[in-house]
């Protein structure tokens, strides 16, 4: 359910986005797996904070974390952990925390690298540099976007591709409307 919502969120559809993450949420609070749950937890706080409903974002962000703080750093695998790291970084954004957030993403960002997962690298860099956009810090929006796109590009993940360009097309009329 997860991915259904990834895919839908790449569509444009964030209201199917939305019912599809608490959907898998409730099928993980269900199954009571503590980890699959904060992964779920993270999820909908992520799609809740695109929705606007920064409540729901914040209390499923704070759940995913209260999870994770039960578990021992060294005992939980690589991909426990980028999912702390992920939920660490969805909390700072509902927050309107950028230095968190983009301190969250770098560590999030190292271990990815680490797993060699160049998927979850460019959608991972494409959020951050959309909430920079959002937090009107455009530079660094560019500087994310680009980056995306030269993952993108040698990784040939199109949609990144696309989705990054639109944003630099977005911060260069915004630059443009402030002149």
């Amino acid at each position: 359910m997860a991915e259904l919502a990834h895919i839908a969120h790449i569509h444009g559809e964030l209201d199917a986005s939305q019912r599809y993450a608490e959907t898998y949420l409730q099928r993980c609070l269900e199954r009571d797996h503590a980890i699959d749950s904060a992964y779920a937890l993270y999820t909908h706080a992520f799609y809740a904070r695109l929705q606007g409903d920064q409540e729901r974002a914040y209390s499923s962000a704070h759940a995913a974390l209260d999870i994770f703080s039960q578990s021992h750093p060294t005992a939980m695998s690589p991909g426990e952990q980028l999912f702390e790291l992920r939920a660490q970084n969805e909390l700072a954004r509902v927050e309107g925390n950028y230095t968190a957030s983009q301190e969250s993403l770098e560590q999030a960002v190292s271990l990815i690298q680490a797993m060699g997962n160049h998927y979850l690298l460019a959608d991972a860099l494409f959020d951050q540099a959309c909430f920079a956009q959002q937090q009107g810090k455009y530079l660094d929006a560019r500087h994310l976007a680009q980056h995306t796109i030269k993952r993108a590009e040698s990784k040939k993940l199109s949609h990144f591709y696309r989705r990054s360009i639109h944003l630099l097309r977005q911060l260069a009329e915004a630059k443009e409307q402030q002149r």
